[in-house]
């Protein structure tokens, strides 16, 4: 037998017989532990044939199990590698029939070349059938309304035909078996197809659209009531180019001028409105899903084919509808034109302005020449107190000068009354200095001091309670003033005019009471406003400029209090201001 030599053969070497001797293919391999030898990594084998023939076998032993330790992790990370693949495909799926699920969508399957037709439970339920039933292509249209069912039945040719490529998307009725409720229901689906390009099978989804159907028969019965309105104009546009789809009579007699634009481009069928930014408000629309409202919108528009342009405003709202999947969107316009209001609204504006521009005119020139007026009307008065002074006068100079300075301090008072209209206006209000005083010891100091200036009238005064407060003392006096004044002007010279002063409460009253005829009730409402003066009785009335009661009203509103009127022929005259304290 010749050795072999590790060094020099990798795994094999056989020493043959000197005479041609045929081996045994099934040979036998002794156990290692019995007919082994190692030597290092090397396992030698001795193999005794049949014939006595010895046969040493050499082995690289390493080599091999590292061979097979790879293999076997190998196998290991592919067993992992598909348990991770089968894992996340489960999720996936588990994923899918979960929203499915909570879609309300059923799934089914359609052979083509058997009809036969594999279902979910929500699939039946839908089409209206029992649980578990066996369905074909046949037996389901069977479940389609009447109506229906040719429109379902071509679709699915269609689509196994690969028209459209295979896509099939309908609407479609279901009544199902015995009492099952008729419902709207949606399938959507695609074809399989073999390498020849025919159609193996139908996979699809079909969900319950009912509920959609009727707020979709609702809209509609309230676009017919819309279209009929009397005072609506109402249209629709559909798709990018906002063609019109619909428009009721109004819109073609108010805005298209009789033309007819139905089926048009809104911007061929009125050129008019092209760069008015109307295709920029629809793209918004349609955009945010948001109305748009309009108060006055404005728009130029021809009264028909060839006429003048004009400008018209209308109200208008702008609303997108809901539009199913695959269909162009859809935009509703109610409008009312109300081009008449505007412009009568804009001419009263207009009259407005001009009536508040005047009205400012004249306050500022009743300023300036009230205010110029002081200087020359105290000169007046101050030259006739010094004549008066004088001893060497004859009565006749003296009534003269009396009369000058009883004209002087009435135009004293018209011009102080002018300045505070104006200030009133001007400023919105009357600035007022509160401080404590007693109302009471104000207005015997007012009634005297008129009382004075009109010697030929009876004033009567009478205080109760307590008077104490704040208020500012002048404005007040010039309150009183004023009342008394307006007294003597629309009572009889021969009459009383009575005064009070009550405590009441938080507040104070103050009463001025006359004798005389009584004011109209149709004028009570105006007599509070500037420039105005009731019917009196005496000449003095005409001498007033009208602002008395105007500057009585702003300076109560500047102490927080009210003021009010009774006037009857019975009662007499009664204006009654209440202050807080």
């Amino acid at each position: 037998m010749k050795k072999v030599d590790p060094a020099t053969h990798d795994a094999l070497s056989l020493e043959q017989p000197a005479s041609p001797t045929k081996l045994r293919s099934d040979l036998h391999i002794p156990d290692r532990r019995k007919g082994s030898r190692r030597h290092e990594d090397t396992l030698t084998v001795d193999v005794r044939e049949a014939n006595a023939l010895l046969v040493s076998v050499t082995i690289r032993a390493q080599e091999l199990a590292e061979e097979a330790n790879a293999t076997k992790l190998r196998a290991e990370t592919t067993a992992r590698e598909l348990r991770a693949l089968s894992d996340r495909l489960t999720e996936s799926e588990e994923r899918q029939r979960r929203m499915i699920e909570a879609s309300g969508a059923g799934l089914w399957d359609l052979e083509a070349a058997t009809g036969q037709l594999a279902t979910d439970a929500r699939v039946l339920e839908l089409m209206g059938l029992p649980p578990r039933t066996a369905l074909t292509l046949d037996s389901s249209l069977a479940c389609i309304l009447h109506e229906d069912r040719q429109r379902v039945s071509l679709a699915v040719s269609n689509a196994l035909a690969a028209v459209n490529e295979g896509r099939f998307l309908v609407e479609f009725r279901t009544h199902g078996l015995g009492d099952a409720p008729e419902r709207w229901v949606e399938s959507r689906a695609h074809a399989l197809f073999d390498a020849d390009g025919r159609g193996l099978r139908l996979a699809g989804v079909l969900l319950d659209i009912t509920a959609r159907k009727q707020a979709d028969a609702a809209r509609e019965a309230v676009l017919e009531a819309l279209f009929v309105h009397p005072g609506l104009t109402v249209c629709l546009l559909e798709g990018p180019n906002f063609v019109l789809k619909m428009v009721n009579s109004m819109y073609r007699a108010q805005i298209a001028g009789g033309r007819d634009v139905v089926g048009m481009p809104l911007l061929e069928a009125l050129p008019e409105l092209e760069g008015q930014g109307f295709e920029k408000l629809l793209d918004e629309v349609i955009r945010t899903r948001e109305p748009f409202i309009g108060q006055e919108l404005s728009a130029q528009l021809r009264s028909g084919p060839g006429g003048a342009m004009e400008e018209r405003s209308f109200k208008a709202v702008f609303q997108k509808l809901n539009a199913t999947v695959g269909t162009p969107d859809t935009v509703l316009i109610i409008s009312q034109e109300v081009t008449e209001l505007v412009r009568a609204r804009q001419a009263a504006e207009a009259l407005l302005e001009k009536e508040r521009e005047r009205a400012d005119f004249e306050q500022q020139l009743i300023g300036i020449v009230s205010h110029d007026l002081r200087n020359p009307i105290n000169a007046i008065m101050l030259s006739a107190s010094m004549l008066e002074r004088r001893e060497d006068l004859a009565e006749r100079q003296r009534r003269g000068i009396s009369r000058i300075l009883l004209s002087a301090h009435r135009a004293g008072r018209m011009i102080a009354d002018l300045l505070d209209f104006t200030k009133a206006r001007l400023d919105g209000g009357f600035p007022v200095k509160l401080q404590p005083l007693d109302f009471h010891d104000v207005a015997r100091e007012a009634v005297g001091e008129i009382q004075v200036s009109n010697p030929e009238r009876v004033i009567g005064i009478r205080q109760e309670g307590n008077g104490q407060g704040s208020w500012d003392g002048d404005r007040m006096t010039q309150v009183l003033g004023n009342l008394l004044t307006n007294a003597f002007n629309y009572s009889p010279p021969d009459s009383v005019v009575e005064v009070v002063t009550r405590g009441q409460g938080d507040d104070v009253v103050l009463e001025v009471h006359n004798w005389g005829v009584p004011i109209p009730a149709e004028l009570l409402p105006q007599l509070f406003k500037p420039f105005r003066r009731g019917q009196g009785s005496n000449v003095n009335a005409s001498r007033s400029v009208g602002l008395g009661l105007f500057i009585v009203k702003h300076i109560v509103d500047a102490h927080r209090g009210t003021v009010d009127v009774t006037s009857t022929e019975k009662t007499g005259t009664t204006f009654t201001v209440k202050l807080p304290r």
